[in-house]
Formats: structure tokens, sequence, C-alpha cells
């Protein structure tokens, strides 16, 4: 019970202080601040992966997203042996059935070394122990992932930018003008921020989450489960269900 107490204090407190940091910063700029500089153009890219992992999968499951993984898929045919043959390990080892049908290594298929020891990689990151599963079945999903989330990422960006660009000029003379504003400026700004520090946590725990499979996260991961904001904000998050479509989840 103790340990579960400081879990809890731990990572939730974290959130916290990312808020606090959140809301001194919306206060001290105002909306009309924080609509400018490096530091909003990151925001808007985080913003930009929020939006982008709360569509992808939706528009994976319509049609246009089934015929590109259709198209990737026949086209990773052409891949050779080495992505296209199912992979079984033997002792630790990732092996396949070639031509002959002798059991060789994955990377005696690559055509250079440097494609073996990414393909031996792969294997042993994104393939089930079992075995039995090639890489393209493995890759596709992911290469597909992958295109629909730049293609969002980018798509949100602009929109986002021009959008929020126009807000902070329009905004920006009034409060010039009318001094009354610029506490309704510091509000505003104030909520931007502090929604802005939650996207921001959620990126955090998205990549996170493609370790969390992996031995020296064991840890965190306690805390966050011992948690009962921190596992809401790690698990009911699209930022880290877009990160393990496009890159997979490391030691599954």
């Amino acid at each position: 019970m103790q340990f579960a107490t400081m879990a809890f204090n731990l990572s939730d407190g974290a959130i916290l202080l990312v808020l606090l940091i959140a809301f001194i910063r919306g206060i001290k700029k105002g909306l009309s601040g924080s609509l400018k500089g490096f530091v909003f153009n990151l925001l808007i890219f985080l913003l930009s992966l929020y939006l982008a992992g709360v569509c992808s999968n939706p528009l994976l499951d319509t049609p246009t997203g089934e015929s590109l993984y259709q198209a990737i898929y026949n086209l990773s045919d052409g891949w050779g042996d080495m992505f296209t043959k199912p992979v079984y390990f033997t002792s630790g080892n990732a092996m396949i059935y070639n031509s002959e049908g002798t059991l060789v290594a994955l990377e005696s298929a690559a055509p250079n070394v440097i494609l073996g020891l990414i393909a031996k990689l792969l294997a042993k990151s994104l393939l089930p122990a079992e075995g039995g599963v090639s890489l393209k079945e493995a890759l596709v999903p992911n290469l597909v992932s992958i295109i629909f989330a730049i293609i969002l990422i980018l798509l949100f960006f602009i929109i986002l930018k021009i959008l929020l660009k126009i807000i902070a000029r329009l905004w920006e003379k009034p409060i010039e003008n009318n001094p009354k504003l610029k506490g309704l400026d510091k509000f505003l700004g104030l909520v931007f921020s502090i929604f802005m520090g939650i996207v921001f946590v959620q990126f955090v725990y998205g990549l996170l989450g493609i370790f969390e499979n992996l031995g020296f996260m064991g840890t965190a991961m306690n805390y966050i489960k011992d948690s009962a904001f921190s596992k809401l904000v790690y698990y009911g998050n699209p930022i880290r269900t877009l990160l393990i479509n496009m890159f997979g989840a490391f030691g599954t």
C-alpha cells in the first residue's frame, strides 16, 4: 500500500509539475504571446500528432485505408525471401527456410550485411517468439500507419498554423487598443497553455508506450499502473496508439 501511494504521488506529481509550468507560462504570455515563436510551432506539431492519433484508426478502416494496405502488401512481394518468408527462432536466432528447404539464418538472405542486421533486429523486435510470421506481415501495417500519420500530421499542422495565425492577428489589435482585454488575454492564454501541457504529457507517455515491454521500463510502468490519474492519461492516449501503430511496441 505504501509503495502504491508513492507511485501515485511520483507519477501524478510529474504531470502536475508540467501543468504548473503551463499555468505560469499561460499567465505570463497570454494568448497573444502564446501564439508565436518556436514553442508555438512545437506545440502545434504536438497537437497535430494528437489529432492524427484520434483520426488515424478510423481512417485506416475506410476503403481508402484498405486499398493502401493491399497496394503496399502486394508491392512487398518483391522484397525478397528475407521479408516474405516466415521467420522461426532457434536458440534466439532468426531463421528462414531457403529454396532447398534448409533452415538458414535470416541475415543470409539479405543482399548486404547492413540489411541483414536490420532484418535480424526487426525480427526480434516485431515478431512473436513462437515464429511462423514473415517480416512482411509485421511491417506492412506499420508502413501503412506511417504513411497515414505523416499525411495527417502535415495536414493538421498546416490547417492549425493558418487558423491560429489568423486568430493571433485578429486578436492582437484589440489587445493593443483596449488594455481592459489584457485580463481576458491572460485567461485565454492560461487555458491554451494548460491544454497544450496535457497534450505534451500525452506525447511523452506516447513515447514511453513504444518501450513499455522492455525491462528497463518496469519501474516506470509500475508507477503509472499504480496511479489512477496517470493510468488514465497513459492508456487513454491517442498519441501512444498512433506511435505504436507506426513503430510497434518493442519487446512484444
